[in-house]
């Protein structure tokens, strides 16, 4: 939490749960990689993450999952992020409250 000099996470397939809040005032990140096998996750889009542009998605379903909120967040930072998902999901995370307020989701 709060490391200035990461602009760039991938996640290790080996995590399962993402903590509540793990990417606050990480005010340079660009760019964060979710792991396919995430069971749950709290990550919180927060407005000190106003340079955050991608998030590379790798759950082949959106939602929430074990109570846990995956991906809410200020509407004015959501909104210049892309999310990247796995082909054939789009339309899912589309509809999955959560993932609503994004730049776009697009697939790869």
């Amino acid at each position: 939490m709060g490391c200035l000099s990461l602009d760039n996470i991938v996640i290790p397939d080996s995590v399962t749960t993402i903590s509540n809040n793990v990417f606050c005032l990480c005010m340079n990140l660009k760019s964060i990689t979710i792991p396919g096998n995430v069971a749950c996750m709290g990550i919180w889009i927060h407005p000190s993450c106003h340079r955050l542009r991608e998030i590379h998605c790798r759950m082949e379903h959106p939602g929430t999952v074990n109570g846990c909120d995956i991906l809410p967040g200020t509407p004015t930072v959501k909104s210049q992020i892309t999310v990247y998902v796995p082909a054939g999901s789009e339309d899912e995370y589309r509809r999955q409250p959560s993932f609503q307020g994004f730049k776009a989701i697009v697939a790869e």
